[in-house]
């Protein structure tokens, strides 16, 4: 797992050009949004907000809601700030693991985010104590089964490389059982999501642009002939480029009754 120091650089080298390499993160924020239902929430906190493309849709359907959006990245909440401005907005550059809240919130809510985090449960449980006494946390989480089929080509063409970064993303079962420990109403749905790209230097560069970090090749050197033998197993193995992404929706609700 990436540590926090190497999130932040990447998040922040890469804030200027973030937003044309996520349409699948943007494609996700989209349907968790539409999974809080008819629901109202006055106070909304975003963790992990990155240029507030999440953070829009959220004061779209919820004008009148005070929103807080908290990331890692000082780049990436300026580019946040430049996008969304206006009473009641607010962001913050911050470490959401370590952060203190001293209002509680009706939502907490993340897109494409608690995967990277390293003390999850913590960090959950965080999130349930700054919520209302009816609160919820709703998030977007990408589950380990992402990019598998570049780590099967990896495993044929690099059988020594180092797991991709994927691979230890949690997985439905263990996202399900913090979430009880911690909430009376609880769901977690679950999503595949294939894409095709034109090449693989394409897939890689939004990995790279769009992930916390480098390519995704771990501790991997990539000469010209490594990407091209990767990229001629790649098509042989699946007939193109395509890339998997696994999308897990979690809620978790204070109260028993409040499920969506």
């Amino acid at each position: 797992m990436a540590t926090k120091h190497i999130v932040e650089r990447n998040f922040s080298r890469h804030a200027g050009c973030y937003d044309a390499h996520t349409a699948v993160q943007k494609a996700i924020g989209a349907r968790l949004v539409e999974r809080l239902g008819l629901r109202s929430f006055g106070s909304i906190l975003d963790v992990g907000c990155g240029t507030g493309s999440y953070t829009s849709l959220l004061h779209e359907r919820y004008a009148a809601a005070r929103i807080k959006g908290i990331d890692l990245s000082a780049e990436m909440v300026k580019v946040a700030r430049d996008k969304l401005e206006g009473p009641g907005i607010e962001f913050m550059v911050g470490d959401a693991e370590t952060a203190t809240f001293d209002t509680p919130f009706d939502l907490i809510t993340s897109n494409a985010c608690f995967h990277w985090f390293s003390k999850l449960e913590e960090t959950i449980a965080k999130c349930a104590s700054a919520l209302t006494e009816d609160g919820a946390l709703v998030f977007s989480s990408l589950g380990p089964r992402t990019f598998w089929e570049l780590g099967a080509c990896l495993d044929a063409v690099l059988p020594a490389h180092r797991p991709i970064s994927a691979s230890a993303f949690v997985g439905r079962s263990e996202l399900e059982a913090v979430l009880r420990r911690h909430f009376a109403c609880v769901t977690v749905a679950e999503e595949t999501m294939v894409e095709e790209y034109r090449s693989l230097l394409e897939l890689l560069n939004t990995i790279k642009y769009a992930g916390a970090r480098g390519s995704g090749l771990d501790g991997v050197a990539l000469t010209k002939t490594l990407l091209n033998d990767l990229e001629t197993e790649y098509r042989r193995r699946f007939g193109g480029i395509i890339a998997t992404y696994q999308v897990f929706y979690g809620q978790g609700w204070k109260k028993g009754t409040e499920c969506v």
